[in-house]
Order: structure tokens, then sequence, then C-alpha cells
């Protein structure tokens, strides 16, 4: 996974260079939608993780 840590998270998220003005580039949309489908990805993982516990107990 190409997930960044939560400091290269916020510095990505308030990076002054990443934004034009209030106008997002295509390139942080996607920087930006790639980040959600990590997160998304590493929720996924610990949900089966939670399942396959209950599943042993």
């Amino acid at each position: 996974m190409a997930c960044k840590t939560p400091d290269n998270w916020l510095q990505f998220m308030h990076s002054p260079d990443e934004l034009s003005g209030d106008i997002l580039t295509v390139v942080y949309i996607n920087r930006l939608l790639q980040h959600i489908r990590c997160i998304i990805q590493l929720i996924v993982y610990q949900l089966q993780l939670m399942i396959n516990m209950l599943q042993l107990m």
C-alpha cells in the first residue's frame, strides 16, 4: 500500500503548493482519492481482522 503516515497526511492536506487559490488541482484530487482509497482499504482490513477474531471465539 502507498499509505502515508499521519504526519505526511497532515502535511499533504495543508501544503500550500498543492492548492492554487481555492481551486483544487487534478493532482490534488487524484492524491486525495488515493488517500481515501487507502483509508478504506485499512478500515476493511481491520474489519476483516475483527470478524476473524469473532469467528475464532
